[in-house]
């Protein structure tokens, strides 16, 4: 309590003095700069945002670069586009295991 009774005094003050000198043309000045700090807080969150997701995406889906023992992976990564066929089959026909004993 006595915490906000200080602050409610200092704010009471200020505001008559604002009020007693005329000191609002100002105000415009105060709210160009809160307008940009927003903007800039926002814009921080989206950039953060993108770059988690991205990075969330590269663990879940990580990149491929050769053998790795013990990895899931069996080779080397090829781009190579699953026919209809593979497309209703289950996850395990994407590797490359599958798509080579495929003859695809």
């Amino acid at each position: 309590m006595p915490l906000r009774f200080w602050v409610g005094l200092w704010l009471t003050v200020i505001l008559i003095l604002i009020v007693a000198f005329d000191l609002s043309f100002m105000v415009r000045y105060i709210t160009r700069f809160t307008e940009e700090s927003f903007a800039v807080l926002i814009s921080i969150i989206f950039i953060y945002e993108a770059f988690s997701k991205v990075a969330e995406i590269y663990d879940t889906y990580p990149v491929g670069r050769g053998y790795e023992p013990g990895r899931h992976n069996v080779g080397p990564c090829f781009c190579v586009q699953p026919t209809i066929d593979q497309l209703a089959l289950n996850e395990t026909a994407h590797n490359m295991t599958a798509l080579l004993a495929s003859g695809n």
